[in-house]
Formats: C-alpha cells, sequence, structure tokens
C-alpha cells in the first residue's frame, strides 16, 4: 500500500507528466521517456528504449520475475494526448496539471497518462517491498495511440524486440488482450 510520501511522489509525478506537450504534430516523447527512466533507475527497476522503423520511440520499464520461461504480463499505456484547441473552455489549463477538490485537472490524467502513472508506481511499490513475482511485468510506453497506433504499438509489435519480451497477457486500458490462454496463471 502506498504511504503519504509515495502518494505525493505519484501525484507530484503525475503533473509532471501532465505538463509534457505529447500532442501532434510535435510530440515531446523524449522529455517523457527521459522522466520514466529517470524513475526506474532510481528505484532500480530495468528501462530500455526501442526506436521504431517511424522513429517514434517505445519506453519499458521491467520487473523481472523470476521464472524467466513463463510468458511475462505487459501493462501498456500510451503517452500521446489530442490537442486541446478549446484550452479557454478548461476550468483549468489543460497542460498544467491542477489539483481542484481532490481531482487532478489535466489533459491525458484520464487518457492515458494517469494509467501509466499508476502502472508504474505498482511496479515501483512491488519492488520496493521485495516482492518476488514469478513472471516478469513490463510497463511499455507507447507513442501514437491517439492517431491510430500504426506508427506505435502497430510497429511495436512487429518487432524482435517485442517478441523477445514473451508476453502472454496484456492489459490495455480497460480490457485483457490474451495472447497464449493456456494455464496462465498472474
Amino acid at each position: 500500500m502506498l504511504d503519504a510520501n509515495n502518494t505525493a511522489d505519484m501525484i507530484a509525478f503525475l503533473r509532471s507528466y501532465l505538463r509534457m506537450r505529447t500532442t501532434y504534430p510535435d510530440p515531446h516523447y523524449k522529455e517523457v521517456l527521459q522522466l520514466f527512466q529517470q524513475q526506474a533507475e532510481a528505484y532500480c527497476l530495468a528501462y530500455q528504449e526501442i526506436f521504431l522503423p517511424s522513429g517514434n520511440p517505445v519506453g519499458i520499464v521491467s520487473y523481472y520475475g523470476q521464472n524467466p520461461g513463463l510468458p511475462a504480463l505487459a501493462l501498456n499505456h500510451h503517452m500521446d494526448v489530442v490537442p486541446a484547441p478549446n484550452s479557454d473552455e478548461w476550468i483549468r489549463p489543460p497542460f498544467e496539471g491542477h489539483i481542484l477538490q481532490d481531482s487532478i485537472i489535466g489533459r491525458g490524467a484520464q487518457d492515458l497518462k494517469g494509467v501509466g502513472v499508476v502502472h508504474y508506481f505498482a511496479l515501483r511499490q512491488l519492488k520496493r517491498d521485495k516482492v518476488v513475482l514469478q513472471r516478469t511485468v513490463h510497463l511499455f510506453i507507447v507513442p501514437d495511440e491517439e492517431r491510430g497506433g500504426f506508427q506505435g504499438m502497430k510497429e511495436f509489435m512487429a518487432t524482435a524486440e517485442f517478441k523477445k519480451l514473451a508476453i502472454g497477457l496484456a492489459i490495455i486500458v480497460r480490457f485483457l488482450k490474451i495472447f497464449d490462454q493456456e494455464n496462465y496463471d498472474v
């Protein structure tokens, strides 16, 4: 369970992430991945970055399980957000991560930066508590979902690097995608 310090860290992390402009035509992916890399390395979680044929980067934060032969679990989130052309209609500026009455207001807070932060902090807490997992868990930080994922997850899944991760189950937003349904105990 997160204590008050970890909760404050998570809120600060999300607010920083929301301030990063990841809208097209010029998404600042490098800035996002630097944030995740710094955090992962500070908490002894593995981090790697893969560049796709489109030139877009994918970040992967991993917490390794003790049985590398088991299919891995993937927690997927995208770092891009849709533009906010109506920013004057927001109750707070969309790219500032304001806290208002126990809510964080910002483009991507729900879709999907907030989910990525929760996934990351779950891995961080497991590592901190020295929880031994049977299988590896990977957090994917992917680009291009808001434009269809053709230069993001689609390209990533076609790479040799993705295949090496041996994903057996992926949690993607609000549904499960099972790659191998036989005897998959989470």
